[in-house]
């Protein structure tokens, strides 16, 4: 199972993520991309390699 966590702020957009398997976690920071949030998103997803289809628990939080 893998586990992913998301919180976009005002300039950082921070990830961690979590492999239950194997207890690996990885922790990601990028820009936020205040003009489409999702890109920042998208960018600590991918910057962690992780592919989305294998995620079961998405958690997305913000504090813009």
């Amino acid at each position: 199972m893998k586990f992913v966590g998301i919180d976009v702020g005002g300039t950082f957009t921070d990830g961690i993520f979590l492999d239950k398997e194997t207890g690996k976690t990885t922790v990601r920071k990028t820009h936020s991309t205040p003009q489409n949030q999702r890109i920042g998103v998208m960018n600590a997803v991918k910057e962690s390699g992780y592919d989305l289809s294998e995620v079961e628990l998405f958690l997305h939080g913000t504090t813009v």
